[in-house]
């Protein structure tokens, strides 16, 4: 874990001064990180398009820090910037419900040539692990997030129509979302995971994501 110190300090230098639940995506479940992780994502929905490179550490026990970096598109409208999660663990699969329930809190930055948002959310995400009697593992997930958008300056909407976000409210200072989201993820070695992510919100999206335990 230590040698992977200094790339942890540089992803928190490298987000914005200013950096909701999991912005670009969630890809994670309930449970807690083992040590270390990281990998890269991509979610495509008709208005939406997101990419980037994420990492997960373990703090406590109970607890794990997210960092994700990357590209936000909305309605052909380009934002870059980087969110940062803390996950609590709540109940575990050892108690008497066989599942996992986390709490996360987040904060996130993102900004363009046209606008600048800052972004606060808070969600729960609850799992469970499948096994297969072939020892195949299979975790899927479902959360809910709370999103409230500030924008940092006015959007220039130019000719976007009125329905596509950030230009289809008249006050354009705040926004509040409700974002679901559910997949799975999915072991292929020891060291690595496939996730896939399905988000429900005003516009449908599907992700991937690859993620390799440190």
């Amino acid at each position: 874990m230590k040698r992977f110190l200094p790339f942890f300090a540089a992803a928190l230098i490298c987000l914005p001064a200013a950096a909701g639940a999991q912005v670009f995506g969630s890809f994670t479940s309930a449970a807690i990180a083992s040590e270390g992780e990281g990998g890269i994502f991509v979610m495509s929905g008709s208005n939406t398009f997101r990419a980037g490179v994420m990492s997960r550490y373990l703090i406590t026990r109970r607890t794990d820090v997210g960092i994700q970096l990357g590209l936000d598109q909305r309605c052909e409208k380009n934002t870059y910037g980087g969110s940062l999660d803390l996950k609590l663990y709540i109940i575990g699969s050892e108690s008497t419900i066989p599942l996992d329930l986390s709490v996360t809190g987040s904060v996130a930055h993102l900004r363009s040539d046209s606008y600048a948002r800052n972004i606060f959310g808070i969600g729960f995400i609850v799992s469970g692990l499948l096994r297969s009697s072939g020892e195949l593992r299979f975790e899927p997930y479902a959360s809910i997030n709370l999103m409230n958008t500030h924008f940092g300056k006015r959007p220039l909407c130019g000719t976007a129509p009125r329905k596509c976000w950030p230009c289809r409210e008249d006050d354009w200072n705040t926004d509040t979302d409700t974002v679901l989201r559910a997949g799975f993820k999915l072991p292929v070695t020891n060291d690595m995971q496939l996730l896939a992510e399905v988000e429900l919100n005003d516009d449908t999206a599907f992700g991937a994501a690859l993620n390799i335990i440190f």
